[in-house]
């Protein structure tokens, strides 16, 4: 039996973003949950500026086959953590979707770029999977900073996002404590390269609001620049040693970039055999016995 595919989006004041990622994944998949604050509020609690009429009539143009559920609710909750509120958000969206099938959960700004084989991958492994609670995590190649000389890449240990599970139980943002199994199959991550309101507004209301000092993060990103680019070195601003450096792509459209193969070659940090050992089980919890980060 073929299972579903089921894809949940949390959508806020970057919706607009939502007309590069839904596309993508519109025809690959069988059901899709578009979940928003009733209230328009952020995970940080603030209000935010919404054009309903826009988001809606959009949905309507794109929605030809029936398989987009608009989910309203109070998702702020907690007035002291903004990552309990994503949390929460996440976990509801997965009960609206239901019970059963594969469970995507993404960001607006999150674009695959292979999302038919990630999609037969999960239609192969169904059965095999099926009484195993489990996440399939995808490389994450980040955009830090648009200029008008191309796009800022970070380049560094390869970042895996939790993005499938056949048994939706969040805890941390889309983490739980399954076992992890990578399949390589690259999302390109929008992340930092926004304008500079869009950012500010952002780095306010995420659910990492708290995790560091967003504002001198945020200044030091300003600076960032072809001049000065080559210095940064292992600068990301919560785990150390993951963002080893930068490099410059020339183009001028993100929608280029995601069919861009060479570019997906030039971000790739990791190896056939590096996915299969840590999908090995035993010699991931060895790993893990003797507390050493690979």
């Amino acid at each position: 039996m073929i299972s579903k595919i089921k894809v949940g989006i949390c959508i806020a004041y970057d919706w607009e973003m939502l007309k590069l990622s839904l596309p993508i994944v519109y025809n690959e998949v069988d059901t899709i949950c578009l979940s928003l604050d009733i209230d328009r509020k952020t995970w940080a609690g603030n209000t935010f500026d919404f054009d309903s009429k826009s988001f809606y009539k959009y949905v309507n143009e794109i929605d030809t086959q029936n398989k987009i559920i608009i989910y309203e609710d109070d998702f702020f909750i907690d007035t002291a953590s903004t990552m309990k509120n994503e949390v929460y958000q996440r976990n509801k969206m997965a009960e609206k979707l239901g019970k059963g099938g594969w469970h995507i959960q993404i960001d607006v700004d999150e674009y695959f770029t292979e999302i038919k084989s990630f999609v037969n991958f999960l239609k192969k492994k169904h059965d095999f999977l099926k009484n195993k609670d489990i996440n399939i995590c995808l490389p994450i190649y980040t955009m830090f900073k648009k200029t008008n000389h191309g796009f800022f890449f970070v380049k560094g240990k390869p970042e895996w996002f939790s993005i499938a599970t056949n048994n939706p139980s969040y805890s941390f943002g889309r983490r739980n404590g399954y076992f992890n199994l990578l399949f390589d199959s690259p999302i390109i991550h929008q992340s930092w390269a926004r304008e500079e309101s869009e950012i500010l507004q952002k780095i306010k209301n995420w659910g990492h609001k708290d995790d560091f000092d967003t504002q001198s993060f945020f200044r030091k990103w300003k600076s960032l620049s072809v001049q000065n680019y080559l210095d940064w070195e292992n600068f990301h601003p919560i785990e150390e040693g993951v963002w080893e450096k930068l490099i410059l792509i020339k183009g001028d459209n993100i929608q280029d970039l995601i069919k861009d193969n060479k570019l997906l070659q030039k971000l790739k940090s990791y190896s056939k055999l590096e996915i299969l050992l840590k999908n090995n089980k035993v010699f991931s919890k060895i790993m893990q016995l003797l507390r050493i980060k690979w």
